[in-house]
């Protein structure tokens, strides 16, 4: 106990309720979290001053284990892990001091040589940051020769490789200003581009999330804005990305153009349906939570049948299997008592757990961050909270014997024709009866980013039957039997795995494998190659969770250009409904594999 705080507790134990009668006693509870508070163990952590605005998982050291950096409205932190359950304040010696009142910082790889940079959104006033990542812990600012030294009023900060063009650019969001898109011209110089596609609405902007709403592969971007005026502006924006370098503003044509006090927004799969949801909080008070449920491109808010009800002001919000047990929870931070963590319950509903537990409660508390990254490599994600009136507090998963025993695999990228990290990618799993999807994500909710590899809960399954990642560009790469409880990489094109037919990504020198047209496709599209010299062809086609329905033993072909079509029938003439698929050509040994959509 402090004099300047109700204080929290040195644990927290999460309960969901495993019986339904109203009268459960305490027998009737089955034990589902515990958090430990391992605040003491991050240098300098307890002691900072005026408060944490925003938070950012990151391995600036490559070393296997995540980093943390903290924007404040004191001095910012940059903390290196340990990997011993410790960190130790390395600021000073990083050369990412910096005492403007920022907002938040993200991590991302923007020139593609390995290491992870940092852009840092600040106060009106003060330029915005973009620290270059020099290697051994030594960072420069390189904002101005970039030209993304801004000095207006920035508040969040997303990456993501907009037009596939395999270098990272970001978009900044701004109060009272116009937005920003800048994007990576590949020469250390970025460009805004948000006036052309009438994206550079000068509202008060403060959540942001990428996400690909209408499974094309492509990142649209969605937006929320701080105001209760009524009216024509200020409401949240959805904008769809077009595949040429472009957007449309949909808000209105997917329902999402909702008028209200939006802050943060995260986007999620929460019902393992393979359509990405969006989930906003809220900060009028009112609408606490906007669950918005997707089914092929268009939403439905569903947070009064999904359990998530009003429970005061709300600023930050984040998800995660923090269980294991194969779908994702959520956390989310507010104003005061507001702050709750929610057990996904596998059936379109959440619940509330929070009044078995005591979160923690400086005095009034404003969570304006909440994040989440596995610090030991145990497989089980851990919990920062951030409150901007005070210091930021990290918990670390500690789970009971109810549920240690659930499986886990995380999974990081290597990109070759991708960006580096393979942001924007997504990554889908299928083990038994259960599929899940992730993308790496760069920045999302309000001032946050939770750590750029992706993780996966399975329960009791102990083999993961598909992983496949289909990158920002298209190609697709597929491992088939992998072991659960571990850390693995993917470089793209470089997969190992024990079936003959090794996914490569690389285009070969020997053929060249072209993207379907039309794509997405109706009734037919096709497919076309080149070979530089005779060789034996086939091509087949499989669903989402690496089922082959289609096979062409086309035999020998000679140099040139050839087409086939595909009618979206299986092999026995059924047709197959809406939804991804891939296309796999084989020539000789090698093969190369591209996805397509059918849309009927």
């Amino acid at each position: 106990m402090t004099n300047k705080t109700t204080y929290f507790f040195a644990a927290i134990f999460l309960y969901s309720h495993i019986l339904a009668a109203q009268n459960a006693d305490d027998s009737g509870l089955q034990t589902q979290f515990t958090f430990v508070d391992i605040s003491a163990n991050v240098d300098t952590l307890t002691s900072i001053e005026g408060g944490v605005a925003g938070s950012a998982w990151g391995d600036f050291n490559n070393d296997g284990y995540q980093d943390l950096y903290l924007a404040t409205k004191g001095l910012n932190l940059l903390y290196r892990n340990n990997s011993d359950g410790t960190f130790t304040d390395v600021t000073n010696a990083s050369g990412m001091q910096d005492t403007s009142k920022s907002k938040a910082g993200t991590w991302g790889d923007f020139n593609n040589d390995g290491l992870l940079d940092l852009y840092v959104s600040n106060n009106a006033g003060h330029p915005n940051r973009l620290y270059r990542n020099d290697g051994g812990g030594n960072f420069t600012d390189i904002a101005v020769s970039a030209g993304v030294n801004d000095s207006s009023f920035a508040q969040g900060v997303a990456w993501a490789d907009y037009d596939a063009d395999s270098d990272l650019d970001f978009c900044l969001i701004q109060d009272d200003i116009e937005d920003r898109l800048f994007r990576n011209d590949g020469n250390g110089i970025f460009t805004d581009v948000a006036p052309s596609f009438g994206m550079d609405s000068p509202w008060a902007a403060y959540g942001i999330s990428w996400l690909d709403f209408n499974n094309d592969n492509h990142l649209d971007l969605y937006v929320t804005n701080c105001e209760t005026r009524v009216g024509d502006f200020w409401t949240n924006l959805l904008y769809r990305n077009n595949g040429d370098g472009s957007f449309t503003n949909v808000s209105s044509d997917t329902g999402l153009d909702y008028f209200g006090a939006s802050q943060g927004a995260f986007a999620f799969d929460f019902g393992n349906d393979f359509d990405i949801d969006i989930l906003v909080v809220n900060s009028d008070g009112g609408d606490s939570f906007l669950l918005y449920e997707n089914s092929d491109g268009a939403f439905t808010e569903i947070s009064a049948q999904a359990g998530l009800v009003n429970v005061g002001v709300l600023f930050s919000v984040t998800s995660g299997d923090y269980d294991n047990d194969g779908d994702l929870d959520l956390l989310v931070g507010g104003l005061q008592n507001a702050s709750r963590l929610f057990q996904n319950q596998g059936d379109g509903r959440f619940e509330d757990v929070s009044e078995q537990i005591e979160l923690p409660m400086p005095d009034d508390p404003l969570f304006s961050s909440v994040t989440s990254a596995d610090i030991n490599n145990d497989g089980f994600l851990d919990l920062l909270m951030a409150d901007e009136r005070s210091r930021a507090f990290l918990f670390r998963n500690q789970p009971p014997n109810s549920i240690a025993g659930n499986h886990w695999l995380i999974v990081k990228l290597k990109g070759v024709q991708n960006n580096s990290f393979g942001i924007g990618a997504k990554i889908t799993a299928i083990a038994q009866d259960l599929r899940q999807f992730r993308y790496v994500v760069a920045g999302s909710g309000l001032y946050s980013e939770n750590m750029l590899p992706v993780h996966f809960g399975f329960a009791n399954r102990n083999v993961v039957d598909s992983l496949i990642v289909l990158w920002p560009n298209n190609l697709a790469d597929t491992l088939y039997n992998v072991a659960v409880n571990q850390i693995i990489e993917i470089e793209e094109g470089g997969l190992l795995t024990d079936v003959p037919d090794v996914e490569v990504a690389d285009t070969p020198k020997s053929f060249e494998l072209a993207q379907n047209y039309p794509n997405p496709f109706n009734a037919s599209t096709t497919i076309q190659y080149r070979l530089s010299e005779n060789a034996l062809v086939s091509l087949s086609i499989y669903n989402l969770i690496g089922e082959r329905i289609r096979q062409y033993r086309i035999g020998t072909r000679t140099p040139g250009d050839h087409t086939l079509s595909w009618n979206g029938k299986t092999d026995d003439g059924r047709e197959m409904p809406s939804g991804i698929y891939f296309y796999k050509l084989t020539v000789g040994q090698l093969a190369q594999t591209r996805k397509m959509i059918l849309s009927r």
